[in-house]
């Protein structure tokens, strides 16, 4: 007789013991995730009990160690984003501009900027929105209103070139600036 004992199916209990524990164990690396996926247009930035690494994971299938290194991800892709601001022209005109700003995250800088800045949000309300105002004031401070409205397409290549060297310095690359619209005050208007 065979000393194995076996089940009703006819299969041997350590078939199903093996099983199990084979189940358990891909339970077990599934939960910690010793891996970690990147998506396309993002990089990973790579913190090892916390401390940003030096290391930029492109997109794809990374192996880490589950408890010591976990990965941030960032999006490298353009992003769009829209301002309102109130300003004045160098005539004291009462000016409100709305702005189109298109920018990304330098890949290369990703971790710099998420160790130095944070996420987007936080790219977008601490850098990005007070330098957009700052650099909208100051050049529309420079012209008059008149200015404004016949020399606009010097004015955005101004507010454009002001804007990529204040956010080259964060690691903020700014692809494009788009003057959506001036309105001036109804006095302006009236005038």
């Amino acid at each position: 007789m065979n000393s194995m004992r076996t089940t009703v199916t006819g299969f041997p209990v350590k078939f199903y013991f093996a099983g199990g524990i084979g189940i358990f164990l891909l339970i077990l690396v599934i939960s910690f995730r010793p891996f970690s996926i990147v998506n396309a247009g993002e990089r990973g930035v790579i913190m090892k009990f916390g401390k940003v690494q030096d290391q930029v994971l492109d997109e794809g299938i990374h192996p880490i160690l589950p408890i010591a290194t976990s990965v941030k991800k960032l999006s490298v892709r353009v992003q769009q984003n829209s301002f309102k601001f109130d300003a004045a022209s160098k005539d004291l005109q009462k000016i409100t501009a709305e702005l189109a700003v298109n920018w990304h995250v330098d890949p290369i800088r990703v971790n710099k900027v998420f160790q130095q800045v944070g996420d987007k949000q936080q790219i977008i309300s601490g850098i990005i929105t007070p330098a957009v105002s700052e650099v909208l004031k100051a050049a529309t401070a420079k012209k008059t209103a008149e200015e404004i409205i016949t020399k606009r397409t010097e004015l955005k290549e101004e507010i454009d070139k002001s804007l990529k060297i204040r956010l080259a310095a964060y690691g903020l690359i700014v692809d494009d600036v788009s003057l959506v619209n001036f309105a001036f005050s109804p006095e302006f208007g009236k005038a």
